[in-house]
This record gives structure tokens, C-alpha cells and sequence, in this order.
């Protein structure tokens, strides 16, 4: 009977260290007083637990540190980016959209176009023709990051909603050369007043890992605030007020 009970008090401690290790958005930040989380669905429910990292400054695909944790960035995602010059702005909010529909299973949904108007769809890559193999998400996000940017996101792969309508998982987006793409990894309501508040998530150039933004007015939250038909400002970059688009396989 002891062996038994030492077996089954290892695997509950090992069961706590990993809950303990685990990071995500809602084990991680505090929602303020007076707030609840908005519209939550499926894909919001899936973003806020993603594995995340709090003590780790993001890396660029060659390895170099960017600075900034604890003033421009309060944590990053646990994903691997990969080695080459690809995962930037626009491709990490693709990465979070495509992992999401690939971990339900809704792979006929996996599908972005390129600048030049190709579909490049998940279903027709994955049989590897010449190799005759099957290929993985991430040999498809891969030829997927080398062609698909802001531009074409804005243009074909997204419509816009207004401020009011954002919900977690919607995209600010300046398409072009140079554009921009901030994902929205949450949303918080305040229950009186109905105002809402934003977590923001982006990567840059060069290529880096995903990280969560800290407000530049005020570094010690995640929380930023918009007001609706005004410029939406964040950390790095100044959008038009009608800037917010969803995806279309959402």
C-alpha cells in the first residue's frame, strides 16, 4: 500500500511543479479592479492560455537579446520562431491564428495569401509531392512567412471592425512596406462603465520572438485604452482609427 501512496504523492508534486512552471496570460496578469474578461469564445479562451515566459528577453531568429523586458515588454511566448529571417510582425499574428485552427483540428481554415493574391492553403502543402511525405505546420508556416505580409493581410485576408467590436484574437493593422500587425491577446471590460482595455502582442524586425506590450504610459501594466475614432497608439507605432481587422477564417 506505501509504494502505492509514495507513487501517487510523485506524480501529484510533479503534477504541481508543472502547473507552477506553466506561464500564461490568465495565470500571470492581474485583470484590474472593476473589469471582467469581454466576449470570450473559443479562440480567446485558447490565447490567454498559450505557454509564456516572464523572465526571458526575446531573442531574434539569430540569437541576439532585444532589450526591453520590465519597460517595453512584459513577456513572450514559448514557441520557436525557427532560425531564418522570417517570423516578424505579420507572422506572428499568423503563427497564433494558424496554431489555433491546427490544435482544433479546423485545418480547411489554414490558409493565407501572399502579396501577390496566391492562396496558400495548409490542405494542398502538407502532401509533399516530391519527397512523398507529409509535410508539418511548421514546414507550411515557414513557406507561409516568406510570402505573406501586412500588405496582404490587410488587403485579403482580413475586414475591419470597429472598436467597439474587437474582440481578442483581431489584428491593428497597417498594410504595406513599411506596415505593421499587433495582435489583440485580450480583453477586459469594466462591468460599470463598459470600458474595455486591450493586451497587445507583436513581433518586429528583425525576426524575434512574439512579446507582450507594456503601455508606455504607464510600464507597470499590459493594459492599454483606446478611444473610439481616435488614433490607436501603442508601443512603437501610431495606426489610423480604423485600424482593427479580423480574420476571415475566424
Amino acid at each position: 500500500m506505501q509504494p502505492i501512496k509514495n507513487l501517487l504523492l510523485f506524480l501529484f508534486l510533479l503534477f504541481l511543479n508543472v502547473s507552477i512552471a506553466q506561464k500564461n496570460i490568465k495565470n500571470s496578469f492581474r485583470i484590474p479592479q472593476g473589469y471582467e474578461r469581454a466576449d470570450i469564445n473559443n479562440y480567446h479562451r485558447w490565447l490567454i492560455c498559450q505557454p509564456i515566459l516572464l523572465d526571458s528577453k526575446v531573442k531574434t531568429y539569430d540569437n541576439k537579446t532585444i532589450e526591453g523586458l520590465g519597460y517595453s515588454y512584459a513577456a513572450k511566448f514559448d514557441y520557436n520562431i525557427g532560425n531564418k529571417n522570417l517570423h516578424q510582425c505579420a507572422d506572428a499574428a499568423i503563427y497564433l491564428n494558424a496554431a489555433y485552427l491546427y490544435e482544433t483540428k479546423n485545418w480547411c481554415f489554414i490558409t493565407y495569401t501572399a502579396n501577390d493574391g496566391r492562396k496558400i492553403s495548409f490542405n494542398r502543402f502538407k502532401w509533399n509531392s516530391k519527397e512523398k511525405r507529409k509535410s508539418t505546420i511548421n514546414e507550411y508556416l515557414e513557406e507561409v512567412w516568406k510570402w505573406v505580409g501586412s500588405f496582404s493581410l490587410d488587403k485579403f485576408d482580413t475586414y475591419p471592425v470597429t472598436l467597439k467590436e474587437a474582440i481578442a484574437g483581431d489584428l491593428i493593422i497597417e498594410g504595406g512596406s513599411p506596415g505593421h500587425v499587433i495582435t489583440i491577446v485580450d480583453v477586459i471590460v469594466n462591468k460599470t462603465t463598459g470600458v474595455k482595455k486591450y493586451m497587445l502582442a507583436q513581433s518586429y524586425m528583425p525576426a524575434q520572438e512574439q512579446y507582450i506590450l507594456l503601455n508606455e504610459e504607464n510600464p507597470k501594466t499590459v493594459w492599454f485604452e483606446f478611444k473610439e475614432g481616435e488614433d490607436i497608439e501603442t508601443s512603437g507605432w501610431l495606426f489610423s482609427s480604423n485600424s482593427i481587422k479580423r480574420f476571415k477564417n475566424n
